[in-house]
This record gives C-alpha cells, structure tokens and sequence, in this order.
C-alpha cells in the first residue's frame, strides 16, 4: 500500500527545497494550510484532481510522488510500476481484465448470432447481419486496445477464478448458440445419432476440462512470474 508518511516526508523535503510555506503551497493547490499539514504528517493524502498541480509545482514527478522519493530516470519505468501497483487494490486490476472480457464476450455474441439466423452454411448480408458484424468489430477493437493499452496484463490475468470462467463462458457461448441453430433449423444431428444425451454431455465436460486446464495453468503461471519480479499483489 501507498506508505502516507514516507510520501508526506517527501512533500515536505520538496516544499522545503522550492522555499515554500504550508499556506504558500495550499494557495496554489486551492487547499488550507492545515491540509498541507496533514499531508505532511501522513494523515491524509492529496485529492487525485490537485495531484498534477501539485507534482509540477513541487517539480517531481507522479512516479516520485507515489515513490516518496526522487528516481533516477534509468530505475523511472520499472519504480514507477510498482508503486502504482502497491497504490491500486488487487480487485482493481481483475475489474479492468473483467471490462476486457466483456467486451470479449460481446464480440463473440455479435459474431455469432447471425450463424444463429441462418440454415445456411454462410449468413446472409442483410441489414441485421451487418449491424451485428459491424458490432462485433467495435467490440473487437475496444477489446484488443484495452487489453493493449492497460497497465498491469500480468496482475489482469493472473485471476485463476476469472481466466476460468472466461474459458468455460466463452466455450459456451459458441456451443449453446450451435445447439440453438441445429435445434431451430432441424438439423438433428444429436437428435437422430445413436449416441445418448448423456454421452453427449460427456464429450461437453471432457471439452470443457480442455478449455479449463490451460487457463487455470496459465493464471498460475503469471502469478508465479509476478512473485519472481518481486512486484507484490497486496
């Protein structure tokens, strides 16, 4: 977790160092003396909306400020990410990989519903179809550029309960929506096969532990990663 008072020491050293006072500095910032106070002495942190301000006016950086100390630019990238790691809570992390999967979710469903629409083997390129795929690739994008683009992918993934359920969802989202089709378009290939029902949800579950060890494996697996690069999940 953010150490307050290392942090408000490093408040009060840079103030100190720009020749300011308490009430000079919470002038600028728009905040009372006593809150610089505060700050300083570890009671309180500053707000997020006067971070910026308050890094450039004590010139420091917002990895510094997390830090509570200066950072040699050379240490800067590899500092920086681990004290916003310690400074976000661990479920942060797993609900920007759940926004992901969302997203990941929809994709599939666009994708897949105008299978669902359709007896024929390709769907058709009509008015709901298009909108469906065009859907598909905004969610798609937004997937790719989220997963890309947020800090923390091997926090994200190293939810063994999520990466889970991320699997099993996924396998059954295509599966329902296959049986949803066969089903409505009287394509009784379970339905005239010799096979039992029962064999059938056999062969689902065998399919379904397929899905499921890898996922959990690797979930473990980043876990195991992150503890070797000594960047703590608290």
């Amino acid at each position: 977790m953010l150490d307050n008072k290392k942090v408000g020491d490093f408040i009060s050293s840079c103030r100190k160092e720009k020749d300011l006072t308490q009430q000079q500095l919470g002038e600028i910032l728009g905040v009372s003396d006593k809150a610089v106070s505060k700050w300083e002495t570890g009671r309180s942190i500053p707000d997020v909306t006067i971070l910026e301000l308050l890094c450039n006016t004590l010139g420091i950086s917002v990895g510094e400020f997390f830090a509570g100390e200066e950072i040699a630019a050379e240490e800067y990238d590899k500092t920086v990410e681990k004290q916003l790691l310690s400074a976000l809570a661990l479920d942060k992390l797993w609900i920007f990989q759940v926004a992901v999967y969302i997203l990941e979710f929809s994709a599939l469903t666009f994708m897949l519903l105008p299978i669902m629409r359709t007896d024929r083997l390709l769907p058709s390129l009509d008015p709901i179809n298009v909108i469906c795929w065009l859907m598909m690739i905004a969610a798609g994008l937004g997937s790719f550029l989220l997963d890309k683009y947020l800090p923390f992918k091997l926090y994200r993934r190293s939810n063994v309960a999520i990466e889970v359920s991320h699997g099993i969802i996924s396998f059954l989202l295509i599966i329902s929506v296959n049986i949803v089709k066969m089903y409505r378009y009287g394509l009784e290939i379970f339905w005239n096969s010799r096979l039992s029902p029962s064999y059938f949800l056999i062969i689902i579950l065998i399919c379904l532990l397929i899905v499921i060890y890898p996922k959990m494996a690797l979930a473990k697996d980043r876990r195991r990663q992150a503890e070797k690069e000594e960047l703590k999940i608290r």
